[in-house]
């Protein structure tokens, strides 16, 4: 029996409507979140959320001479080199970003998104010095 049938059993056949009214009102409440904004004066002093991203693939580039970090939407590359360079002392050869978008997620009747986040591949001329300070 599925989880669908067995919930049709419990609420019977005329709470139908209250599920639907329930994902309604999930939906109506997720489209009215406003949108997040960040400082951009804040965002060269350091604030993108720089996190190092520890991987196999991430590995695999630090052999090449390249870091992943994960950081917020809205930094850019330029913010990126910036912030990489002062906080690691070391020379940003290249920054290339991706954005991550969300993924569905489910859990019975509640459906939602997961964040989107944004990837920097950073390429620096001493990844030691990089790998030394993390």
């Amino acid at each position: 029996m599925s989880l669908l049938t067995l919930s049709k059993r419990i609420l019977g056949k005329n709470d139908k409507v209250a599920v639907k009214n329930k994902k309604v009102k999930a939906a109506a409440t997720t489209a009215t979140k406003k949108k997040q904004t960040v400082d951009t004066a804040a965002l060269p002093s350091g604030m993108i959320g720089l996190i190092e991203i520890i991987s196999e693939k991430g590995i695999r580039q630090q052999e090449q001479g390249t870091a992943v970090f994960r950081v917020l939407p809205t930094a850019t590359k330029g913010h990126i080199a910036q912030v990489v360079a002062s906080r690691y002392g070391v020379r940003v050869t290249s920054v290339r970003t991706l954005v991550m978008n969300p993924k569905n997620r489910r859990r019975g009747i509640s459906e939602g998104k997961t964040n989107n986040w944004k990837k920097a591949y950073v390429t620096v001329d001493n990844i030691q010095a990089l790998a030394q300070r993390a």
